[in-house]
């Protein structure tokens, strides 16, 4: 009796915070429609709190695909990193609570974007790569947040050196050609581990940006700004596996 109460309890919790969630995306983002709505992001310089250094950067570089697809212009990340940098103001710890008018005086930013690389755990027993990674978008006019997500991903690195294992594995029956064959498996074993490494990171940041920005309002380069203001806002944390 006692396991079905819990269970019910259970059930009631989350009824209550999905039903708490369930609102149009203008009253969940009401910053980002009608007068009050913006049309340029400036994307900060990820903060890395992982010991994966090339995260910071597939996640920067990819970011502005999907934001753009949204409808919104997004200043050239290899131009506004020089800029940043130009001007001191590329570490985002400094300014991911601080005021940030300046941004909007200096670039014309309506908003910036903020990313923490929470976690990146890589397991060489399931071939797994999970990252999990937080989005806040700050208006540079009231400084508040007026979009954030929480990405959790784990991308599959299985299938990775499934041709070299092939490769390694054949056996023609002429020794000389097997032999050259082995040692072939054994370079693409080795050039493909750095690859694999690359090519999982570049993935893994561009799916998390993906399903982060999925719910994002549409912004004016979008033929059908507005369009989406009545649509249910999705929940703040977004799961994918």
């Amino acid at each position: 009796m006692r396991t079905k109460v819990f269970v019910l309890a259970g059930l009631m919790a989350f009824a209550i915070a999905v039903s708490s969630f369930a609102q149009t995306k203008s009253a969940a983002y009401p910053e980002m429609y009608g007068d009050n709505a913006g049309s340029t992001i400036l994307i900060m310089p990820p903060i890395n709190t992982t010991n994966e250094v090339e995260a910071k950067e597939y996640f920067y570089y990819t970011m502005n695909t999907e934001l753009s697809s949204r409808g919104w212009y997004v200043y050239p990340p290899v131009l506004a990193l020089r800029t940043l940098q130009e001007e001191s103001a590329n570490d985002s710890e400094l300014f991911v609570d601080a005021d940030i008018a300046k941004f909007g005086e200096i670039f014309g930013a309506d908003y910036l974007m903020f990313t923490t690389i929470e976690q990146w755990y890589k397991s060489t027993v399931a071939k797994t790569l999970q990252v999990i990674a937080t989005y806040n978008l700050r208006s540079t006019k009231t400084g508040k947040t007026v979009f954030s997500r929480k990405c959790s991903y784990t991308y599959s690195l299985a299938d990775v050196d499934s041709a070299a294992s092939n490769l390694a594995s054949m056996n023609t029956g002429n020794a000389i050609i097997d032999l050259i064959g082995a040692v072939s498996a054994l370079g693409i074993m080795a050039g493909t581990a750095v690859a694999t490494a690359k090519t999982g990171t570049m993935d893994v940041a561009r799916y998390c940006n993906l399903y982060a920005f999925q719910d994002i309002p549409y912004g004016p380069l979008h033929g059908h700004q507005g369009e989406d203001a009545n649509d249910n806002a999705k929940p703040y944390y977004i799961m994918q596996n």
